[in-house]
């Protein structure tokens, strides 16, 4: 008894790389989607967010990783 327990946390927190305003059309979400999923392991996530009808701003992230020793 009397012994402290450490504990390390792991979080993560997205870090702009790039984004671009742009006029896409079709299946945008299946896109992001498929990039999400195909770079994951390279710890990158894209974004997509719509302005108005045909604008959106494509996002690159980059996911890293930092901890909290307790």
């Amino acid at each position: 008894m009397g012994e402290s327990v450490e504990q390390n946390r792991v979080y993560t927190r997205p870090v702009v790389l790039g984004s671009e305003r742009l006029r896409l059309s079709g299946e945008l979400h299946r896109l992001i989607t498929f990039l999400n999923q195909t770079l994951a392991q390279d710890r990158l996530e894209f974004g997509l967010r719509k302005e108005e009808e045909g604008v959106y701003v494509l996002t690159l992230y980059r996911i890293e990783e930092f901890g909290i020793a307790r």
